[in-house]
């Protein structure tokens, strides 16, 4: 992939991160449920995030 690949991804990858951390389960009966999850999911993409970055580092360098 190119480098300005990594870049529309990362733009994808903050407008879902985005979107589940305003997502309001709170007052629901889902909450016991949903927030570990949501929890669980917006960990994952902040690691997609930065591991997105590192690969656009690395092929802008042309090192992949």
């Amino acid at each position: 992939m190119s480098a300005r690949r990594y870049d529309k991804n990362a733009d994808q990858l903050a407008q879902i991160y985005s979107f589940f951390k305003d997502l309001g389960v709170k007052g629901t009966y889902l909450e016991d449920i949903a927030m570990p999850m949501r929890e669980e999911l917006l960990e994952i993409l902040e690691r997609c995030l930065t591991l997105n970055d590192f690969m656009g580092k690395l092929a802008e360098k042309g090192l992949i």
